[in-house]
């Protein structure tokens, strides 16, 4: 398992300038914020699940299919960028399966505006 290479991202701070540099990729259940790192061989995640997704135990377990889903396609994420994974709202009525294809969907959307070098909002 490569998840020694992400490193976790928990500061308040550190989500505000991802914020603040305002590259997201908006899918069908996920919305991800993105900005490049100094470290170009290490990846770096946050995942935000808010309290109208339910109670901790419905948060938690939407944070760990999450994280799931990014350490098991984490070769096909691009190195050297910090990630901020946060769910919709619809994400709870989902499968494993569809919630994987839909980050799929949107990494493969990052890695195509990464080689035209058009990092901005770009909506699925």
């Amino acid at each position: 398992m490569q998840s020694s290479l992400i490193q976790s991202i928990k500061k308040r701070r550190d989500f505000l300038q991802l914020r603040k540099a305002k590259n997201s990729i908006i899918g069908k259940f996920l919305i991800i914020n993105f900005k490049s790192s100094n470290l170009y061989n290490h990846i770096s995640l946050g995942i935000t699940v808010s309290k109208k997704h339910g109670s901790a135990v419905k948060r938690n377990f939407i944070r760990r299919r999450l994280k799931a889903i990014f350490i098991k396609n984490v070769k096909i994420v691009p190195k050297g960028y910090i990630f901020e994974l946060i769910p919709k709202d619809i994400i709870k009525n989902c499968d494993f399966f569809c919630i994987e294809q839909d980050f799929l969907k949107v990494i493969k959307k990052l890695n195509c505006s990464n080689h035209n070098n058009q990092l901005s909002i770009v909506n699925i």
